[in-house]
């Protein structure tokens, strides 16, 4: 789970970058879930899909500086030990890998 503070922090340091340099956010999504809506239009509309895992989320900070910068002098620490998080995490099986493949053994 993503520290609320660091989120606050990358969300006004985004915010105040398009300020600055004048990005249009888009027209908004109202009443319909972007979850629901197809891909094609996801893409139509510029919306780019999120990291579906802590590397891939890892990969994505190193190379943003306007995130990168939100987080301060901690950003490469922080992505540091996100990654070590990760590998941590792969090392072990989980309930349902066992449960779902111990039986081809």
């Amino acid at each position: 789970m993503a520290n609320p503070y660091l989120v606050a922090a990358v969300f006004i340091a985004a915010g105040l970058d398009g300020i600055k340099r004048e990005i249009d956010p888009g027209e908004p999504v109202i009443g319909e879930s972007v979850w629901d809506m197809p891909y094609e239009e996801r893409r139509e509309r510029g919306m780019t899909p999120l990291p579906q895992d802590l590397e891939w989320a890892c990969d994505a900070l190193e190379k943003d500086e306007v995130g990168k910068s939100g987080l301060g002098a901690i950003a490469d620490d922080y992505i540091r030990l996100k990654r070590a998080e990760w590998g941590q995490f792969m090392m072990h099986v989980t309930g349902w890998e066992v449960e779902r493949y111990i039986t081809l053994v």
